[in-house]
């Protein structure tokens, strides 16, 4: 694949998850919503959409996305893990600052591969450890043994089922994004940046949920 049609999937790959956390947050299960929230079809969709557009980058990009929690947030591609998922969040009043963690630290590892494109120097994106810049996962969540859908490699790790636990809720980080959440509220956001942020789309949605209030 040459740089332009790289460049071309990476924002491609951008856009899909824009989307995807735009409906995530959307239909994020509460005590409140339990009865009444189905995951919508679109979400599974853009979840195969990102799984497999993931995929494309290779292998070195899939095990950095995977260190980081992409699987954990892109783990919904059919409404069965959905409501298993769902009751265990609602049960154990999982909140979503973990997940919002996940995600901008997944758009910073886009603009990375972004960046190192443009600069004629994505070859050394494979020289990257799986530890550079990044922050693991296992912050937030820890991987139980699961059971895997097609998968015989850890290269094919993507397609595992993973038992999602919270394992620690880092109240400064979480007072942190809510401080974030409140500035970039307050901020006048030109179109593009509502179309394309991340940020964006989860203040929009919090602020709907009046989680910000």
């Amino acid at each position: 694949m040459n740089d332009k049609d790289l460049l071309k999937e990476i924002d491609s790959f951008k856009d899909c998850i824009n989307k995807y956390i735009k409906v995530f947050m959307e239909n994020y299960p509460t005590e409140g919503t339990k009865k009444e929230t189905f995951a919508p079809q679109s979400l599974f969709e853009l979840a195969i959409e990102a799984q497999t557009t993931l995929a494309i980058f290779g292998t070195h990009a899939t095990k950095r996305f995977e260190y980081i929690g992409f699987f954990e947030l892109f783990y919904f591609d059919n409404p069965v893990d959905w409501h298993a998922w769902k009751y265990k969040v609602i049960k154990e009043d999982v909140d979503f600052s973990s997940y919002a963690s996940i995600s901008f630290r997944i758009e910073a590892e886009i603009e990375r591969m972004r960046v190192l494109l443009e600069k004629d120097s994505f070859d050394n994106y494979q020289n990257l450890t799986i530890e550079n810049y990044l922050i693991s996962k296992n912050k937030y969540f820890k991987k139980d043994l699961p059971a895997t859908k097609s998968s015989d490699t850890q290269d094919n790790s993507m397609m595992q089922n993973v038992n999602i636990n919270i394992v620690q809720n880092d109240q400064n980080e979480k007072k942190a994004f809510i401080d974030l959440f409140k500035e970039q509220k307050e901020k006048e956001l030109d179109e593009n940046n509502k179309k394309t942020s991340i940020i964006s789309n989860i203040v929009n949605i919090l602020s709907k949920m009046g989680l910000l209030a």
